[in-house]
């Protein structure tokens, strides 16, 4: 018999040796460049997902109010926050369109809305500890300057707030 003869024929395939596994790829090591690739796409989902700031960086506490009215948000609102870097009970930071301000500067900007933009309604989001005085003055310099309608942001107190939320979602059905 030749080698020619051996190859060609049919028996090949009996020819052909196995290898069997002796050892087995060791389990529950973790590559930690495979941890930190998940850590890092984990981050950079939670840094697109999340919320953009649309406020000023300063924090509004509004105050409570038992009733409220909705109104259609418009792109009109100003911010007022207590100025605590002063020992003066009347200072405030005011914010229109994210700009800072002071009460004359908002009154200039008023002025130069369009009657578009005035016909829309006014939202103060001022701070619980702001004072009338500054909330009503911002109030006047507004309607001085032709905007037709001023509404104060409030909240609800907190237990109010969770009986409406409770109201509002839909019964578990059996």
């Amino acid at each position: 018999m030749k080698n020619s003869d051996v190859l060609n024929g049919p028996n090949v395939f009996y020819l052909r040796r196995s290898f069997r596994l002796t050892h087995r790829p060791e389990r529950g090591i973790l590559d930690s460049a495979a941890i930190v690739d998940i850590a890092l796409i984990f981050f950079l989902f939670l840094i697109t997902s999340s919320g953009y700031v649309t406020q000023p960086g300063v924090r509004i506490v509004l105050p409570e109010a038992d009733v409220l009215e909705g109104i259609p948000f418009s792109s009109l609102v100003v911010t007022i926050s207590p100025d605590l870097s002063t020992n003066d009970v009347f200072a405030a930071l005011v914010f229109f369109d994210d700009v800072r301000t002071d009460l004359e500067g908002l009154s200039e900007a008023f002025e130069k809305m369009s009657d578009e933009q005035k016909a829309h309604t006014l939202i103060i989001q001022a701070d619980e500890k702001v004072t009338n005085k500054v909330i009503m003055d911002v109030s006047g310099r507004a309607l001085a300057a032709g905007i037709k309608d001023v509404a104060i942001a409030a909240r609800l107190p907190a237990k109010q707030a969770e009986e409406m939320l409770l109201e509002s979602t839909p019964a578990p059905s059996p």
